[in-house]
């Protein structure tokens, strides 16, 4: 936050970046009739979080992407995996703070006024000073309490010394980025035959002995891989999605707590200029009703219009009880004021628009209210019948036993397949979840999993797991032709090997690539070329070969698929003019610095997670965040 505080606060756009880290600083919950235990979804070292708590980050952090121009539906920001995002970012946060704290790490409030000091969008425009009245409008204007800021100013101080202990930002030395960079920016001339299975033919076809030894040698190519049989319990949400049984008051009392929600509240644009005594604001008001501009009166206070202005502000929006009511009550056009707020100012202000609010109306919202309330009644059956279950299976009934109580659970078979989820006839069961496979090979012979959700959030499963079928080795009969068609590749790549080998040699040897290809009917390409584009010719493993090699010196290598083989010469190399890799090296240094500090900030971040632990309730999460509702 600081980095962003200090290189934001800057321009045109200061207002609005720090009205966008402000909003950060609070946001309130949304009623929800989910009804979870008291354990804490998220729990960092001492630090909980409830699923109110994570809820209202992904709200904040989904309004920071609405304010800066991303159109995100809650649904789309789901899918768009904001909920992990969120979830890593609590921890981190939590993770330094709690360290900061076990550190001893403390900012005083004179570290405090330096930091809002050095805020360039805190100064006032004349005088170029901190401005106290800059920063009041401007928490006033964002529903912050001065409290809250300096507390949030105050936590963030502190990880900022910590981060600064151990991961400044840092230029990477000269010496630590000049060969990656020469690598980067050197072009290399080569001149390379290609071998092939077309130029290096081969037609032997293999004896009996022959193909039972390769058969003996490469039995893992030939054996069938473990299969597990198992039983599926599913117990999804479709399945025991019923009719609504909830009265029609409780889907009204739903409408009336999402209301406030839901309604689009009546907003307005206002000007709105902070006087510090009573009689130059009364004399403002004066001059308003005179005829004169407020964005003269702005310019006298020395404010931009733009920085008083606040448009399309809801009654809420308002810290300022006094102002809100005052600005609320007025027509379109009036000039309000003064009024005293919280901070001891004399607030004079003009309506320069309205929009009016939009109701909601039950007839409107019935549906999906209707729905959600379904969705919560479905889970509560679906919960009440686990439990079922489970009663049943501590007693001492199997899990397919303990079904007898529960009519909408389903029970599948499925196997043998392995554990890539193919079938012994190499068939691919497109409705089995891949949790599920990964569960039921976890399982020994004979044993049942507990009752787990699916990843999707649409129901729960439990494996019972059957038989396990070993590995085996298909036998030479069944397979005679797959190992003949392996013999032959095998043979031919060993033909293109050896070739390969003696053209090498014959390089060391003194002799030049043309003459050598020329005696062994091939053809020689040449190209000048730097890693980016060789990297598009030669795997990686043979592209570095490449670059390390000295001048004239032969390198061997295969092709990604290993379907042919190369041998090269470099023949030459060249290196960008120095003014160019100077200015080059500098870019890099910073790039290479920057990277650094981000590996090594992320590094303890993971290990502070790491020592004091972190435990999370994916399924309670997954609720939450289970409907695309807004």
């Amino acid at each position: 936050m600081l980095t962003q505080f200090r290189g934001a606060l800057k321009g045109v756009v200061a207002w609005f970046i720090i009205a966008l880290l402000v909003l950060a600083f609070g946001l309130f919950g949304i009623p929800d009739l989910r009804n979870f235990a008291q354990s804490p979804a998220l729990q960092v070292g001492g630090t909980n979080f409830s699923t109110v708590d994570i809820q209202r980050e992904f709200d904040r952090q989904l309004d920071l992407r609405r304010q800066s121009g991303q159109p995100l539906t809650r649904e789309e920001a789901i899918n768009a995996g904001l909920v992990t995002e969120v979830l890593d970012t609590m921890k981190a946060r939590a993770a330094v703070n709690e360290e900061a704290e076990n550190l001893g790490l403390t900012s005083t409030n004179e570290m405090i006024a330096d930091f809002l000091q050095s805020l360039e969008g805190l100064r006032n425009p004349a005088t170029g000073q901190f401005d106290q009245v800059v920063l009041q409008n401007l928490l006033q204007r964002n529903n912050v309490s001065i409290t809250e800021f300096r507390e949030d100013v105050r936590t963030d101080l502190n990880r900022g010394q910590l981060f600064d202990s151990i991961a400044s930002p840092m230029q990477a030395p000269a010496g630590f980025v000049e060969p990656s960079l020469l690598r980067l920016a050197e072009s290399r001339t080569l001149e390379y035959v290609t071998l092939t299975a077309e130029n290096t033919p081969f037609s032997t076809e293999p004896t009996e002995e022959e193909l039972r030894t390769y058969y003996q040698g490469n039995t893992e190519r030939y054996t069938d891989p473990e299969y597990r049989v198992f039983d599926l319990v599913l117990l999804s949400k479709e399945n025991f999605q019923g009719e609504l049984t909830v009265p029609e008051d409780d889907i009204r009392k739903l409408f009336e707590l999402r209301r406030a929600r839901l309604d689009v509240p009546e907003t307005r644009t206002i000007v709105q200029i902070p006087y510090p005594s009573e009689g130059e604001a009364l004399a403002a008001v004066a001059r308003l009703e005179t005829g004169v501009d407020v964005a003269e009166l702005a310019q006298e206070r020395s404010f931009t219009l733009d920085s008083v202005t606040y448009t399309d502000v809801a009654q809420s929006d308002i810290a300022d009880a006094a102002v809100a009511s005052a600005v609320f009550e007025a027509e379109q056009g009036d000039i309000i004021g003064p009024v005293t707020d919280l901070f001891g100012n004399h607030i004079v202000a003009r309506v320069i628009s309205i929009t009016e609010g939009q109701e909601s109306t039950f007839e409107e919202q019935r549906d999906v209210l209707v729905s959600e309330l379904l969705d919560e009644e479905t889970t509560r059956s679906l919960l009440d019948a686990i439990e079922i279950i489970e009663t049943a299976r501590d007693e001492g009934a199997v899990l397919t036993d303990a079904l007898a109580e529960v009519e909408d659970a389903t029970v599948q078979t499925f196997g043998p397949v392995d554990s890539n989820l193919i079938t012994a006839d190499g068939a691919i069961p497109n409705d089995l979840p891949v949790e599920v496979l990964a569960e039921a090979f976890l399982l020994r012979e004979g044993e049942e999993s507990e009752i787990l959700p699916l990843d999707s959030d649409l129901g729960y499963f439990a494996v019972s797991l059957q038989q396990i079928i070993p590995p085996a080795l298909q036998p030479f009969e069944t397979v005679r032709e797959d190992v003949a068609r392996g013999w032959r590749a095998a043979q031919q790549a060993d033909l293109i090997a050896d070739r390969q080998e003696s053209i090498s040699t014959r390089l060391r040897g003194g002799e030049s690539l043309s003459a050598i290809a020329q005696s062994e009917a091939l053809e020689v390409a040449t190209l000048t070329v730097g890693l980016q584009e060789a990297a598009a010719i030669f795997p990686p493993e043979f592209l570095d070969e490449i670059f390390k090699a000295n001048l004239n010196t032969s390198v061997a290598g295969n092709s990604a698929d290993a379907q042919s083989a190369y041998v090269l010469n470099v023949t030459d190399a060249s290196f960008p003019p120095l003014a160019q890799a100077e200015f080059l090296s500098q870019i890099y240094q910073v790039n290479v610095g920057q990277v650094l500090t981000q590996e090594l900030s992320e590094a303890y971040i993971g290990a502070l997670q790491e020592d004091i632990g972190i435990k999370q309730n994916d399924t309670r999460i997954a609720q939450v965040f289970s409907s695309g509702q807004e």
